[in-house]
Parts: structure tokens; sequence; C-alpha cells
């Protein structure tokens, strides 16, 4: 009998035990039951793909499935769950179910909240468990294994099932040639209405465009196609694109292509020129700024329809002309702080609470709960690891619609990369193919900084980089320093082509731009001084790439006096697999005055040396702006005779002396 006394008492005991668990494990369930979420829309597809992996106990079963089975980085994973009761396979409603993420090492994937798991809600109108899933590890690819526990609304033993699915980097669906080299236009104004200097100093207009890439032995001409301004009065919603500008890019590229050149277009995407895009009709971003937020007069939100579907219609029509080898996009990823008008979308995502009727709440009052809950560095920091998956998919479904049967670029900003580290890993996995990297630094950032640039991701993904630096005479010019801006420039180009990355060289480079040489930023020197700097660049960086037919060697003074005669050397060394006929050599001044005009040699067989050398008298010419040194046109131009027939050639490139009066 004492025995049984004992036993009843444990028994008793442990039932207790249980029953007060239940009820607190139930207290515990009912904090996420009595909230108010937002609802997250699920596809008929994911609702009837349950059957992938289950598992049950004696009372219950448990189904689990993702939208997905392979995702790209910085894309968002939907996980749904079904909880049933085995007897008459009805749903369970009141529950908790908990999904932990495993990386194939072990470690636990974390949520973009810092959280090891998600709580999955319950959907009444579809009648299933579902939640989203944020890696916070944005560089993980790999076999992902979630682990999903059933707790039904009873004192119950849980229940789990496990499901497996992978993360990926996305692969380059186009690669752009190595060593491509573009001229840059990134002018607002209209082109045909600017004129531009030519080889002889004469001022023309834009057809002369074309003759410059061939002189200067360009690839293409990479040129910012789309743009909104907003200060325009003719600019609506059915029609936001300048299509003067859009006009002027498709005759461009049929120019630039009737030269055996490329054409790249980029777009500015979600930036307006001016401030006035709501008088365009369009939902401007928001910026929080610690206490309120404040609308941002030129980025248009990317909640706003019209502008999406006017940019994947542009986009499109840029992708299916086929004059353009190379098509682009800029300003669609947002900086730190903005893009507030988001939050339903977060919390949402997020799973969130939100207050009691949050429908019939203003979007004043919406958006004051979700500023105080900004405010707190946690959540601040969340909001802005979850805006980078919403621009991701931003862009990837303006991809998807607008199609990709040639490489896309993204346009940035090195700015942009220093705030936003990820930011190149993001590009490429949302279907980018190469980016276009701009510098807007002085000279001497750039050299002190480059040892930090090696170590980002710009030293990672360099061979799908084209480096671009703004030619600006105040960044260039150095005080004390006895060097010209030009050589600066030139000096920043090779540095940047050949020491940016410890793996390769960059993909290729671009000029920004033709009008900063040809006006308001070059400084003392005139146009025709930075042509011949720009083609100085092409040439040299034609060599790295071993894309040049011939070694070609020079030497005269880098000191002279005017009016004296000097020997300008030369030799060629013919490295192609085919005779170089008619090369030429003519030496011009900074107004396109020749010096020396058809010195000739007449031919160069394969795999042979000429030298020669001629006279050269430098004039002393009235200089209206003091410059550091005095800039001389060397300009090579030979017939290359190959399978395909006969073509003429030409490299451009400049050398620097000073005047001995000057120095004494």
């Amino acid at each position: 009998m004492k025995i049984l006394r004992i036993l009843s008492f444990t028994l008793i005991f442990i039932i207790t035990v249980f029953l007060v668990l239940g009820n607190i494990f139930y207290n515990n369930l009912r904090k996420y039951l009595d909230r108010d979420y937002l609802s997250l829309e699920l596809s008929d597809e994911i609702l009837l793909g349950f059957e992938k992996a289950s598992r049950s106990n004696a009372d219950f079963l448990l189904y689990v499935t993702t939208d997905k089975k392979i995702y790209r980085k910085f894309e968002k994973i939907i996980v749904v769950a079904k909880l049933l009761r085995k007897a008459d396979k009805s749903t369970v409603e009141n529950g908790k179910i908990e999904v932990i993420f495993y990386k194939s090492s072990g470690e636990i994937l974390k949520n973009i909240d810092g959280k090891n798991s998600i709580v999955l809600l319950y959907d009444k109108s579809a009648g299933v468990w579902k939640g989203v899933f944020f890696p916070l590890d944005f560089y993980y690819k790999g076999s992902v294994k979630l682990e999903v526990i059933g707790y039904p609304d009873t004192p119950e033993s849980s229940l789990s099932v496990s499901y497996n699915f992978f993360i990926e980097s996305a692969e380059p669906s186009c690669r752009i040639d190595k060593g491509m080299s573009f001229l840059g236009i990134y002018s607002l104004e209209r082109v045909s209405k600017r004129n531009i200097v030519s080889l002889n100093g004469k001022e023309v207009d834009w057809n002369y465009l074309p003759e410059w890439l061939s002189i200067l032995s360009f690839d293409g001409v990479l040129m910012l196609s789309g743009v909104t301004k907003s200060f325009e009065e003719d600019v609506s919603l059915t029609s936001p694109w300048d299509r003067n500008k859009v006009t002027e890019s498709d005759l461009l590229a049929e120019k630039t292509v009737q030269r055996g050149k490329k054409f790249a277009g980029w777009i500015k995407a979600l930036k307006v020129e001016g401030t006035y895009l709501k008088k365009i009709g369009y939902k401007p971003a928001l910026i929080f700024d610690g206490n309120s937020f404040s609308e941002d007069s030129s980025t248009i939100s990317m909640l706003d329809e019209n502008r999406k579907k006017s940019l994947a219609r542009l986009f499109s029509s840029f992708m299916q002309n086929k004059n353009y080898s190379f098509v682009g996009f800029s300003d669609i990823f947002l900086p730190k702080n903005t893009g507030v008008e988001l939050y339903e979308e977060f919390l949402k995502d997020l799973q969130i609470p939100v207050l009691p009727q949050w429908d019939k709440l203003s979007g004043e009052e919406k958006l004051r709960f979700f500023l105080d809950k900004l405010k707190d560095k946690d959540f601040l920091f969340t909001f802005e690891n979850w805006k980078k998956y919403y621009m991701a998919s931003y862009l990837r479904e303006i991809i998807n619609e607008g199609g990709h049967s040639k490489a896309i670029f993204y346009f940035l900003n090195y700015s942009e990369l220093k705030e936003f580290p990820e930011l190149l890993k993001l590009i490429f996995d949302c279907g980018i193919d190469f980016v276009v990297v701009n510098f807007n630094e002085s000279f001497l950032e750039l050299i002190k900084n480059l040892d930090s640039i090696k170590n980002s991701d710009l030293n990672e993904f360099a061979d799908r980089v084209i480096f671009s630096y703004n030619l600006d005479f105040k960044n260039l010019d150095v005080e004390n320093y006895d060097v010209a801006a030009i050589e600066n420039y030139f000096a920043t180009y090779l540095l940047y082509i050949k020491e940016m990355s410890r793996k390769y060289n960059v993909a290729g480079f671009v000029i920004n731009d033709l009008y900063n040489a040809m006006s308001g930023k070059r400084g003392p020197y005139s146009p025709l001084d930075w042509m011949y700097g720009l083609g100085r660049i092409v040439f040299e960086f034609k060599n790295i790439n071993a894309q040049f037919p011939f070694l070609f060697y020079y030497y005269f003074p880098f000191e002279i006096q005017y009016d004296k005669e000097y020997k300008f050397f030369v030799r060629f060394e013919n490295v192609s697999t085919f005779t170089l006929k008619d090369v030429n050599i003519d030496i011009l001044d900074s107004e396109g005055n020749y010096f020396v005009k058809g010195f000739t040699l007449q031919e160069i067989p394969q795999g042979k040396v000429k030298e020669a050398s001629f006279p050269v008298v430098i004039s002393k010419k009235s200089e209206i702006f003091i410059k550091k040194k005095q800039i001389l046109g060397i300009r090579l131009t030979w017939d290359e005779k190959t399978d395909k027939g006969n073509f003429k050639k030409s490299y451009l490139i400049f050398h620097t002396f000073r005047v001995a009066s000057e120095t004494n």
C-alpha cells in the first residue's frame, strides 16, 4: 500500500506539473496569437506544394515547403507550413511553429533581426502558417537545412520536420570583352545642341563625335540616355523621360555602330533632375532624420508603380534596340535612412505586430508608429538590412520584365560603395553583368586610398569593373607640384587599371567625360590638350591588354627652347600577324596646328623593327592661360591588311614639355 501511495502521489505531481507547464506554454503562445499583423500574400503554387516534407507523431501531422528550391543571395525565403490533427485532418490554428535555419557546417544561419529563428503566423483564410526568412549572412552560399518545430496549443510533445534548399551566387549572363575603352557622355544637356572641337581645332557639331572615337581608338560610347527632368513643362507620368535625350542616344548608337564601335546607354532609375517630382505625380521617397521624416524631392519611391512600369518599358526598348550593345541603370539603391515609406512592406515581411485596427489608421498615424520604432538602433539596423533585399527584388523584376539578351551594367559612384560595402555583391546577384565605378575624389585622395580600395570588393570583382574618373582640373592640379593636371589624370587611370585589384586588371575604363574635356572643367588646358591625354590612356591600356599591333617607342626632349630644331626619334616593332603599311606620324600643337604632318614609314613587315628620326621645330604661341607644362599631340595612323580587308587605324597620344626660358 505504501508503494501504491507513493506512485499515486508521483503521478498526481507529474500531471499537475504537466498541466501547469501546459498553461504556461499556452500563455506564451497567446502573445503570438493575440497581436495584429499585416497579411503576407501567398501564391497558389506554394499552397499546393506541401507534400515535399512532412513528419507526424501520435496525434498530429506537420508539413512544410518553401516558395523555391534554389535562391540567389539577397533573395527572401518564404516558408509555409501546415499543422493538422491526424484524427480528422483538421487544421491546428492555435499553436506555435518555429523555424531554425542551418548552414551546411551546422552553424545557425541567423535572420536579419539577429534572431536564431523565425516564428510562423497562422493565416486563417489560407489555412496555413507562414513567414519570411532573410539571411543575415549576405555572403553565405550553399545548402541550407531548415528545421520546423510545431507546438500544438495543448500540453503535447512537439514535432519537427526538416527541409533543404540552396542559396547560390548569380553568374553573369553576358560577359563584357576584356580591355574595353569608352568615351563617356554624362551630360544632362542635349548633345546635339553643344559644339565640340575637332582635331584641327575647329568648332563642330555632335556629328563629329564618332570621328573622335576612331581617332582615339575608343571601343565605344557610354552615355546617360534615360533621364527625367522634373523642371520641364512637358514631362508627365505618361511621358516622364527626356525624349530628346532618348532620341539622341538612339541616333548616336546608330552612328557609333556604323563605325564598328559599341554603344552603352544607361537610365537614371529613381532620381530625377530638379525637385518637382510631385508635380509630375510621383510619390517621393521619405528620409528618416532620427526623430522625424522629410520628403526627398528628387528621389521617387520604389512604391510608385507608374515609375516602375515606365522604367521597365524604357529598359526594354533599349534592350531591343540592335544598336545598343550594353544597357544599364543607376540610382536604384537607396542610401541609409531613405525609403521610410516602405514601412508596411517591412512590417509585413518581418511579421512585426502593428497597432489594433491598422487599416483604419491614417497614413500619418501609421508612419508615427513606425518612426517611434526606428529610434531603436537594433530596429533601424534590421530595416536597413531588409532594404537590401527589397531593392534587389525591385531590380530583378525590372530585368526579368525587360529581358537579358545583352550585357547589363550598373553605374555607381565610389561614395556609394563606401557607405554600402555589400553593394557590388548585391548588384551582381541581381543579374547585373558589370559595373561602372565612378570616382570624384581628388588625385591625392585616390593615391592615398588605393590600398584600402584593394581590400574592398573591387579587388575581387575587378574583372567586371569599368573604371571611371571625373575629369575636373581642380581635383587634378596639385599645388607646388610641377606636374600637369593631364599627367595626373593619365597616371590615375594607369595606376587604377593595373593596381585596383591584386588579382587582375580592370575589365575596362570610361572617360568621364567628353564635355568636361571640351568645356568647363578643363582648367588652362585646351580641349585638344585633354584629347591628346585621353588618347594616351587608350594607347597604354591597349598595350597592357596586348591589343596593339606594334610596340611604339619615341624620344623627344622634356625641356626645349622655342624655334630651335630638335630630333624626334621613333621605333616601331610589328608584333602582329600582318604587314603594317603607310605608318604616318603627325605632331600637333594645342590648337590642332601641325608641326609635322605625314612623316611616313611605307611598310613594316610582320616581326620586323623600324627606326627613324625627323626634325621638329616648336614655335611659340600666345597663351591666354598659364600652364605648368606645354602639350604636344602625336598622332599615329596606319593601314592594317588582314583577311577581312584593309583598315585605317589611328592612335593619338600626348607629350608634355617645359620651355627652357620659363624655368631658368
